[in-house]
């Protein structure tokens, strides 16, 4: 495209044995290199403080507003990298920031190599200019840029991109903390400029670079963002990772998206795009309380930003997904939109660039006299004591409590102080640890190949981060044992580098169970029954509320975290106990407990019927059966219908949604147990009534339905041919399930010809009608299972299959029958 001076990670780059690729291979030239900015701590720290004034200097800034954003001195400058070397090792500090000082001024893809860093050769910044107008992500942000770009149709803007490219297939915590320290000072140190990171192997044939779109100048907007929701990156197999396909794949993109949609389900929020702030509207009757603000990187959604409203935060501040906003985005946040004449509360959890950020923007809202406290969450138990550190736990789901609580307290009048007390009161008193079955995969980044440290398919990471953070360990376990683990390192006394909070029976607690993003609901509540289960059998702890559901989650997260409040007293008076905050009303989109106090406190100690209904009798028929023969043929077609699971399930892979054969089988073990375990009546009516019972109980779904129909229209014919003792023969037993098959029509328009078990069923019985031999009824049923190949279904879900498999497969439900009736016409010989 013409004017386009974007550089390719290809056009300039190195490969990882040396030789050149790209453009230096045609030209025989090099790409540039940079001189080593330093080889110890003590270098770099001088560098530091000599490219401060470089920085003051540049066109994209003015002196005052460099002067406003930086840290207040040098000093302060050198603490921050200094936090930063510390948590990614002197080597990956120096490197990066180091490589990031020198790149930037030259805005050219380089190396920086010295005899001490080796394996960094491969890092490197990449710089995108000149971007289209219409592909800009600031620009289409909206706002005043936005008309003009639209209007001139071409962008002049400072909106740059820079990629800081890594060579880390999979990168380590304290890489990623230092990687977003980076990020977040370039990002303040440059206007407008979109600073992102990817990791990739030591290849630059395996990097996928960011998300570039190229559109004519001619294109529209909607087109443009239409364009950005493609795949930049092929997805590649890796079972051990949360899928790699999005429906949208740029991550600036899906950001600004989302957080669009947050005012769009809750018109009390407004969105200050430019900034990622969503705050609460205010309204005349606002009235004046404690503002929380709270953010953090995008991708734990519910968490901020829905969770912003009356009741809860005040403003919820996004960063990129996975990375902290800067100071700047907070400021405004505090400063110019939510309300501060009674202070504000910051609740931010405990995350480096986090803190740093979000304590930068509390300190400048202190400065301009603005009442401002921070309370830090470090709620995570799957980070102990010694691995911790100075920088201590990590903050997860339980920050979720802590905002709740306090905003309930904060819109009941409190002041600050008292608002911030019990914040921290319920950090004290609070305790989480998470556990995944995969890593997740960010959108628009490269997907890694699989390595050695990936999970294997049957295990289990516990203590895994919301950020893809390393756990404690791994381990092969099923869900009980997983729970038990769990549980022991929330509550094990005897573990002194996990022991956090000490909770008796006597105590109060409040027990939270998150989702982080990809589990079902129907897995996550048997993992809510497994861990409250445990909680009151192993621990005779029995939560006085329970929350499960979704509520801060890692992106597409397969797995889930549990989190333990011990209740303590606020010393507040009534009206403003953990638990009546808890409970206490919020008019937010991302809170999903709405269970008013009243209830629980009412709520039964049983919480299940372990005495069950009593059995509905059945009176006897007088028409009698050989019961040990009964027991035989019955045992015969249900062991056949076993048998043929594998086939059914198949078939209905094929041309359905792949369960009838399990249903089947399902069914027909359990009438097996039956017939093992009580005692076959000799009575035909009582033995039907006994199967259909089962039937019943074990069988779901449409087949299931059907069948119970059909064995309770067959035992009502049977009984009204009961007119005095005699032996149950064929032709009783043929009128009785004609009888059946006319109360079945009236239930289902299920037809012979429309692909379904009755395809079998009609056959079975007009045979039997007719000839009285059950093993020629059983050929017919066999022989309507086969018809149903090729026959197109007209109800049932497999209407909406499409393909050709029914060409090729009989009707599921039809094979089981007729299987069952075979089996069973065998087992009367």
């Amino acid at each position: 495209m013409p004017g386009d001076k974007r550089v390719t990670f290809a056009e300039t780059h190195m490969g990882p044995t040396g030789e050149r690729t790209g453009e230096s291979a045609k030209t025989g030239s090099d790409p540039p290199k940079h001189k080593p900015v330093a080889k110890n701590l003590a270098q770099f720290q001088d560098v530091l403080a000599n490219t401060y004034e470089d920085f003051k200097k540049m066109e994209v800034r003015s002196e005052e507003e460099v002067a406003r954003d930086m840290p207040t001195n040098e000093h302060s400058m050198k603490e921050t990298v200094k936090d930063m070397v510390k948590l990614g090792g002197q080597r990956t500090g120096l490197v990066l920031v180091g490589m990031l000082l020198a790149e930037f001024k030259s805005a050219v893809e380089g190396e920086v190599a010295s005899e001490n860093f080796t394996n960094a050769n491969n890092a490197s910044v990449m710089k995108v200019v000149g971007s289209n107008a219409l592909t800009c992500p600031v620009c289409l942000s909206g706002g005043w840029w936005r008309w003009r770009a639209l209007r001139q149709k071409t962008c002049s803007c400072s909106h740059d991109r820079y990629l800081l490219v890594l060579p880390h297939a999979t990168p380590t915590l304290a890489i990623s903390s230092a990687v977003n320290t980076v990020l977040q000072s370039m990002r303040v140190w440059t206007r407008g400029g979109t600073w992102e990171s990817f990791s990739a192997p030591n290849s630059p044939n395996s990097f996928c670079p960011s998300p570039s779109i190229r559109l004519p100048a001619s294109s529209t907007r909607r087109a443009a963002l239409r364009a950005a929701s493609k795949p930049v990156c092929a997805p590649t197999a890796n079972t051990n990772r949360s899928p790699a396909k999005h429906f949208i794949h740029d991550p600036t993109h899906l950001v600004n998206r989302a957080l669009q949609a947050v005012t769009a389900t809750n018109p009390a929020v407004a969105l200050d795009a430019e900034n990622k702030i969503v705050y609460a509207r205010p309204t005349a009757n606002t009235a004046r309380s404690v503002s929380l603000v709270s953010g953090g990187g995008a991708g734990h959604e519910p968490s901020f930003a829905n969770f912003v409203g009356k009741g809860m935060l005040a403003g919820a501040v996004s960063g990129t997904i996975f990375a902290s906003p800067n100071a700047e985005q907070i400021r405004r946040c505090i400063l110019q939109r939510v309300e501060r004449e009674k202070g504000v509360l910051v609740i931010v959890m405990n995350y480096t660039g986090d803190v740093l950020n979000f304590g930068m923007a509390v300190e400048k809202a202190r400065a301009s006299g603005t009442e401002a406290e921070m309370v830090v969450v470090a709620d995570d138990v799957g980070v102990g004591r010694k691995r911790g550190g100075k920088v201590g736990r990590r903050g997860i789901a339980g920050t979720v409590l802590v905002q709740k609580i306090a905003g309930a307290l904060a819109a009941n009048g409190a002041s600050l102080k008292e608002v911030a007390g019990v914040a921290r009161l319920v950090c004290d008193n609070l305790a989480s640890i998470g556990a995944s079955l995969a890593h997740v995969h960010v959108p628009g980044r490269a997907v890694a190949e699989a390595t050695e440290d990936d999970l294997k398919d049957t295990e289990v990471e516990i203590g895994m981060g919301i950020h893809n953070e390393a756990g404690s360990e791994r381990k092969e376990v099923d869900l009980p044992s997983l729970v038990e683990n769990m549980l022991a390192k929330l509550l094990d006394q005897s573990d002194a580098d996990r022991s956090f909070i000490k909770v008796s029976e006597k105590d109060e607690t409040v027990l939270l169970v998150n989702n982080l993003g990809g589990v079902s609901p129907l897995e996550m509540g048997g993992i809510t029954a497994e861990v409250v289960e445990q909680l009151e059998k192993d621990w005779k702890i029995r939560p006085a509320r329970i929350l499960s559901g979704t509520f801060m989650t890692s992106l597409n997260g397969l797995g889930f975290s549990i989190s333990l409040l011990k209740v303590a007293d606020t010393g507040l008076g009534s009206g403003n106990s953990f638990l009546e905050l808890l409970d206490a009303p919020a008019e937010v989109a991302g809170w999903s407990a709405a269970i008013p106090t009243k209830t629980w406190e009412e709520r039964s100690s049983a919480t299940l019927d372990k005495d069950g209904a009593s059995e509905e009798e059945s009176k006897p028929s007088n028409l009698q059966l050989d019961p040990a023969l009964a027991k035989k043929a019955l045992e015969a077609g249900l062991k056949q219908v076993i048998a043929a699971e594998p086939d059914i399930t198949n078939y209905d892979t094929v041309v359905g949604d792949g369960d009838c054969g399990i249903g089947l089988k399902r069914g027909a073990e359990a009438l097996l147990l039956m017939l093992e375990t009580t005692k076959t009546p000799g009575d035909a009516a009582l033995l039907l009534h006994n199967i259909t019972h089962v039937v019943e109980k074990e069988m779901d779904g449409t087949s299931g339905a059907i069948y119970a129909i059909f064995l309770n229209a067959l035992s009502h014919g049977l009984r009204i041919q009961s007119n005095g003792p005699k032996p149950v023969t064929v032709e009783v037993w043929s009128k009785a399930l004609q009888m059946s098959l006319e109360s079945l029509a009236k239930y289902t328009p299920a037809r012979p010809g429309d692909r379904t078990l009755v395809d079998a069923l009609y056959p079975f019985v007009e045979s039997l009608a007719k000839t009285g031999d059950v093993k020629a009824a059983a050929k017919a049923a066999e022989d309507g299972a086969n018809g149903t190949k090729g026959m197109q279904a007209s109800l049932g879900r497999t209407v909406y299959v499409g393909g050709g498999g029914y060409q090729q497969v009989p009707d599921p439900g039809a094979h089981g029958l007729s299987q069952f009736l075979t089996g069973l016409s065998n087992g009367l010989q």
